[in-house]
């Protein structure tokens, strides 16, 4: 198992996938689709399918996460200068 820490800022695209997609589409194709398609789900959408029309005979899982901008959503807590109210369930997403 690899473990790696790297801070995210806005605008950063963080992809996880499988070794599925990565045998059969380049990095370059890959950071490709990333930049043309802003759907996240459209970009995941296209990379499955083009892993696919190469032969796929392994699973392909893509998970795609754009973060658009600076948030007060449910990780700012995770910042250094703010705390969360730990008696409260937080939410997903925010703006």
């Amino acid at each position: 198992m690899d473990v790696e820490e790297h801070t995210l800022f806005p605008r950063d695209v963080l992809l996880l996938c499988s070794d599925g997609l990565t045998r059969m589409v380049t990095d370059p194709e890959i950071a490709g689709t990333l930049q043309a398609e802003t759907n996240t789900g459209q970009a995941a959408e296209n990379l499955v399918a083009l892993a696919n029309e190469r032969g796929g005979p392994d699973n392909i899982t893509v998970v795609i996460v754009r973060l658009e901008k600076e948030s007060k959503g449910w990780f700012s807590w995770l910042r250094g200068n703010s705390r969360k109210n730990l008696g409260s369930n937080g939410t997903a997403g925010g703006n």
